[in-house]
């Protein structure tokens, strides 16, 4: 500690008035914090209920109890960090001690500037009134700057390889940030590499001190942080918002759980990425809304409307869609317990549509639905989604068609 310090204030440009205290942790240590953490962020929203809120913060903890090494707490103001896990992966990857030690350095620094950061801006309190891509491109913004300055420390005090190696295990690389990652590794190398290369840009444009303005008030969309010299998308206005939550009232039960929140680059281009498709058209996003209502044991429907800057790129977004769904269909109905059907669909006002039906239905379990109506018009594409909710194909293109025909007269 004593030795890490006077690197992170001399990169980061900021003097720590109290040092955190530094814990011995498991992953069972890590998922308590995380479920702590995240009861008390979902606790402020008024669209959950408190059972959807624990289930919500259960799955957040289960999720990240094993893929990290460190975590600070926003809330106790302590540091925990996983000193059994850095050896075992050590040991497991065959480095030597000096590396495995740096580690250790290199996760502290991580984690002390997020302590850092929690003295000067308070984080808890940044993430309030943030939903959807906002948070992600909060978190980018946060969890890039520890890594930039992590990355900085490195340089100066010789950690160089262990860096790298928390940074390769993490799936991300500063020096060349890419966002066509695995799907598996995309969100730590989005969050990381793509959130530290945007802090770097920041950096050099605006000095340390412009880029504590920055952490201050983070850009409010995730296209913010791979394109930095664009500004934040404005939502689309009210009314349209409106129409979208009225297409998915109509579809869901009045008691499921209901978020209107902003889709962004980030969600856009994983969803790309994970039908294994060519993310680039997240980079002509200009803005998108998802109004969804959800029920325990996998049942949801979710109305979109997603805009580009160019209506050849939503046509093309449909035309991907479609073939992905009959290459889908074509893979999976050769097994015997998968029904479905894919392709294109006339769809009244729309350049180009489609839609995808898988139905799974396993011995002794309950059959599993899954449908997607898709359609383009003009830089416009609506989908409507339906998981268990036993939609028609007729309501979902009403759904559709009512999005369209809001679209008309806005």
């Amino acid at each position: 500690m004593a030795a890490l310090v006077p690197a992170i204030e001399a990169a980061a440009g900021r003097q720590f008035e109290v040092l955190p205290e530094v814990t011995p942790a498991d992953a069972g240590t890590f998922a308590r914090v995380v479920f702590t953490e995240q009861l008390h962020l979902l606790g402020r929203s008024r669209h959950l209920s408190s059972a959807q809120v624990e289930a919500r913060a259960l799955r957040t903890a289960s999720t990240v109890q094993h893929a990290v090494f460190g975590k600070y707490g926003f809330l106790d103001k302590r540091i925990y960090i996983d000193l059994e896990g850095i050896y075992a992966t050590g040991i497991e990857h065959h480095l030597d001690t000096e590396t495995v030690n740096g580690i250790v350095d290199v996760v502290l620094v991580h984690e002390l500037v997020h302590a850092l950061q929690d003295e000067h801006l308070d984080l808890g309190e940044l993430v309030r009134g943030r939903a959807g891509d906002e948070v992600h491109a909060l978190v980018c913004t946060i969890e890039g700057h520890a890594a930039w300055v992590q990355q900085e420390v490195a340089l100066s005090l010789g950690l160089e390889d262990a860096a790298t190696f928390v940074a390769v295990l993490l799936g991300y690389d500063r020096s060349t940030p890419s966002l066509d990652h695995r799907p598996e590794t995309y969100q730590a190398a989005y969050v990381y590499g793509q959130g530290s290369a945007y802090v770097d840009a920041v950096t050099q444009s605006e000095g340390i001190e412009g880029m504590w303005r920055v952490l201050a008030d983070p850009p409010r969309s995730t296209s913010s942080i791979v394109h930095p010299g664009r500004a934040s998308a404005e939502p689309f206005p009210r009314a349209i918002r409106r129409g979208l939550k009225a297409a998915r009232n109509h579809l869901a039960p009045r008691h499921w759980a209901r978020v209107d929140e902003p889709l962004g680059d980030f969600d856009i281009r994983h969803r790309l990425l994970d039908a294994r498709r060519d993310s680039t058209a997240a980079d002509m996003l200009r803005r998108a809304w998802t109004a969804e209502a959800f029920a325990p044991a996998m049942l949801g429907v979710d109305v979109q409307l997603i805009e580009f800057f160019d209506s050849t790129v939503a046509r093309t977004f449909v035309q991907e869609r479609i073939e992905l769904a009959l290459a889908t269909l074509q893979v999976a109905a050769v097994e015997p317990h998968v029904s479905g059907s894919a392709g294109p669909i006339d769809l009244e006002g729309t350049t180009i549509a489609g839609h995808e039906q898988l139905t799974f239905s396993f011995p002794g379990t309950p059959a599993q639905e899954m449908s997607t109506l898709f359609a383009a018009r003009g830089p416009f594409v609506v989908q409507v989604e339906s998981v268990n909710a036993g939609l028609s194909s007729r309501e979902q293109r009403r759904a559709a068609l009512r999005v369209l025909r809001m679209l008309e007269g806005r």
